[in-house]
């Protein structure tokens, strides 16, 4: 009965988790790392090998360049249905490792369901990047279980060795998995054996790392005693991960205090190698938080918070939970129906809480991502115009790599969200990528016929030798200037520090951006988004000067 629930269980949730997917794009920065950057476009490729920032990401990698072979960019369903599958596969392994520890049926399939279900972590789930997160979680979990039923030893240890090594190439959690997989077998199986799993491994990695890896090394802050908010940042993550599993407010510090003392008290006689392995992913927990706070400081303590953070220290506490589980259980007298219906609710209940945490993350993710596609179809048109990208940056959005220079190219064309951009779509991505605010000229055309239409706020007080000078009587103070076939640009002088732009065309009008400017000196102002209005607001009222 259990393993059916448990099959059950994961065949619902994958098709719950694919659903949520269906309606998300690519809009971080990680992803186009891997899209943009690893081979997919002619003589832009770093390497299978280099890092990730400061990841291993071969395997990572390799898949999306196989999936890109496949699906370009067009959609972001194929990419996130892997996370998917890799989190459904992990909670499906939970329950024979569980019951190969020596833990009961219904407490197994419990755990596969506390995994499974784990809406405090939806968003190390619902992000294609983070398949290298839960993939080395579990190639970290599948080489305990291939240990613990073949033992350490032989061919055994060689495919231990093999699951280890994939589980490095997958992101820096890798190194969490060997970790946790060396302390399992130290505690279970002693210093030798421990030293024999630890071994092949490591070798790899620091040969990487020697030969790649260094590339990516973060570079240590300013002051040393930065550091010191490293007990901050891990106690923030372990305890607000605690906390958003169970949804009951401050309780945290109190399921992290149980856990640690059920780990150093609680004699698991049942299962003894629960135990061992329930030690093991508290240390690995910390490791994991330690490794994270000395490479991520600069982020905020804040960032400690977000759900990728807590889905790692629930699958590494998951152990201890089953642990403290098990012995509760063991205390119930028997026959207990009215502990098996409390236990009953209390699992229906975080089933209930897990489903909305991960309806919650998707509304999230989809309210940032819903203009991607349209944004990536306007670029197309906009490129397909041969109208030239002017900013690189994405400064409104998570997009640190993403490289619109690269978009635009004609063989990425194919690649794109397939359909005709509407009208909307292209001003979009035009007001984005196609518009730049510089100290230096853009190269574009000035107006064939000097032209300024003063919108609000300013009046032309003289105009001489292809420059106006213009007065700006309040803050806010607005104009524009009509871009012909191979766009336009303007020099502008005055006193303000940063200023908008928004593009109209035919009835059209785009959101605005913003941009810094230095106050006193030459700004260089243009479009290359043809027969479009460039709309410039300036946020100081005085005198300015406006060259062609």
């Amino acid at each position: 009965m259990p393993p059916t629930l448990v099959v059950l269980a994961a065949l619902a949730q994958a098709g719950y988790l694919a659903f949520l997917n269906s309606d998300i794009y690519f809009v971080w920065g990680d992803d186009y790392d891997f899209l943009l950057l690893r081979g997919t476009i002619n003589d832009e490729n770093v390497g299978l090998l280099a890092p990730h920032d400061d990841h291993w990401s071969t395997v990572v990698v390799l898949i999306y360049k196989v999936l890109f072979h496949f699906f370009g960019m067009r959609e972001y369903y194929p990419y996130g249905l892997v996370t998917i599958g890799f989190h459904v596969l992990l909670g499906l392994l939970v329950y024979p490792l569980m019951r190969r520890l020596g833990v009961g049926q219904w407490t197994s399939a419990a755990a596969a369901v506390i995994v499974l279900f784990l809406g405090a972590g939806a968003g190390a789930v619902l992000w294609s990047t983070t398949m290298g997160t839960v993939g080395a979680l579990l190639l970290g979990y599948l080489a305990i279980y291939v240990g613990t039923r073949f033992g350490f030893s032989g061919n055994a240890l060689r495919a231990v060795w093999v699951i280890l090594v994939l589980a490095l190439m997958m992101s820096g959690v890798g190194i969490t998995a060997v970790a946790f997989v060396t302390l399992f077998v130290l505690s279970a199986h002693g210093r030798r054996a421990a030293a024999l799993v630890f071994s092949v491994p490591t070798a790899v990695f620091v040969l990487w790392y020697l030969s790649y890896g260094r590339d990516g090394a973060k570079e240590p802050l300013d002051s040393a005693w930065d550091y010191l908010q490293m007990p901050t940042y891990i106690w923030t993550a372990l305890t607000h991960g605690l906390e958003r599993a169970t949804a009951i407010p401050g309780s945290g510090a109190v399921v992290a205090l149980v856990l640690v003392v059920g780990v150093l008290t609680v004699r698991a006689t049942t299962a003894p190698l629960l135990k061992h392995l329930a030690a093991a992913g508290l240390l690995a927990t910390l490791f994991q938080l330690t490794l994270a706070a000395s490479t991520r400081l600069e982020f905020g303590v804040e960032s400690f918070k977000e759900s990728r953070y807590a889905y790692t220290v629930v699958v590494l506490l998951l152990p201890a939970v089953v642990l403290v589980i098990d012995r509760v259980l063991a205390m119930v007298p028997r026959p207990a129906p009215l502990a098996a219906l409390l236990a009953a609710w209390l699992l229906v209940a975080y089933v209930v809480h897990g489903e909305h945490l991960f309806h919650q993350d998707q509304k999230d993710r989809t309210f940032v991502t819903d203009p991607w596609p349209g944004i990536m179809r306007g670029m197309r048109a906009a490129a397909q115009a041969d109208e030239r990208v002017l900013t690189q940056d994405a400064i409104e959005w998570p997009n640190a790599r993403f490289r619109p220079d690269l978009v635009v190219l004609p063989e990425m064309w194919d690649e794109l969200p397939e359909g005709e951009a509407t009208a909307a779509e292209r001003l979009n991505a035009e007001r984005i990528f196609f518009v730049g605010v510089y100290r230096e000229t853009l190269g574009l055309p000035s107006p064939e016929s000097w032209e300024v239409e003063l919108r609000s706020g300013f009046a032309l007080a003289r105009f001489q030798d292809g420059c106006g000078n213009y007065t700006a009587s309040t803050d806010g103070a607005e104009l524009s200037v009509e871009a012909d076939e191979g766009g336009v640009e303007i020099a502008v002088w005055g006193p303000s520090s940063s200023l908008t732009t928004h593009l109209e065309r035919r009835g059209e009008v785009s959101s605005p951006r913003s941009w810094q400017v230095p106050v006193g000196e030459t700004s260089f102002i243009g479009t290359s988004a043809e027969f479009a209005d460039l709309v410039i607001t300036f946020d100081k009222a005085g005198q300015y000067l406006i060259c062609s």
